[in-house]
């Protein structure tokens, strides 16, 4: 597909600056929600996933990527991101959050926002 002499091409960082500046505006308000759903068995009461700086060991970790209750498969990838994120920032919802229905109503106003100010440009 040729574009049409005089047409613009937007620039690739222009495009990619667009979308993390979207996808924050849509995200941010989940920032906040509290815990839902399979997060506390999961992560809020899944004690070998709260791995702390001065405990980071080889066996804690394995330890964290075989804990998960959730099923026979364990999710290990998961609970190895849900033990960074602990390690990195506590179990602070602002590294670990889900969004609860206000925020994901929200959410949806916001990126009825996006679509129509994509639409006008």
């Amino acid at each position: 597909m040729r574009l049409k002499h005089g047409a613009r091409k937007w620039p690739p960082w222009l495009l990619l600056a667009t979308a993390v500046v979207i996808t924050a505006v849509v995200y941010w308000p989940g920032l906040t929600g509290g815990w839902v759903f399979d997060d506390y068995p999961n992560i809020v009461d899944n004690g070998a996933i709260h791995i702390t700086p001065g405990h980071s060991t080889l066996g804690a970790w394995v330890n964290s990527a075989i804990s998960s209750p959730s099923s026979f498969l364990h999710r290990p990838l998961a609970s190895l991101t849900f033990s960074l994120n602990c390690e990195l920032g506590g179990l602070k919802k602002i590294f670990m959050a889900k969004p609860v229905q206000k925020s994901m109503d929200a959410e949806m106003a916001n990126l009825d926002t996006a679509k129509q100010l994509l639409e006008g440009a």
